[in-house]
């Protein structure tokens, strides 16, 4: 039987941001968007919600600002961001 070595390799998707959603009720960001969010210093996002679309945007809370936002989590360097939005989910009825 023949064997080959698999060399993985790393998938970078240069500038392009974007979000998954698990179904843990977690939004879950590349390291494009984490490290804007990052140098923007970025701590808190408020969700925006289109029912008729379905869309969703994310805001960023200025400082100062009400609390409301859902608090993002940074990894080491920057290689990845997480919020928690498992209410907002069952709110709009995706989990």
């Amino acid at each position: 039987m023949h064997y080959e070595k698999f060399a993985a390799t790393k998938l970078y998707l240069d500038g392009v941001l974007t979000v998954n959603i698990s179904k843990s009720g977690r939004f879950h960001f590349n390291s494009v968007l984490t490290r804007i969010l990052s140098a923007a210093e970025v701590r808190r996002l408020v969700i925006l919600y289109d029912k008729h679309s379905h869309g969703v945007a994310l805001r960023a809370v200025a400082e100062g600002e009400e609390l409301d936002g859902h608090r993002v989590s940074f990894a080491a360097n920057d290689a990845q961001g997480e919020m928690a939005a498992g209410l907002f989910l069952k709110h709009v009825g995706w989990t």
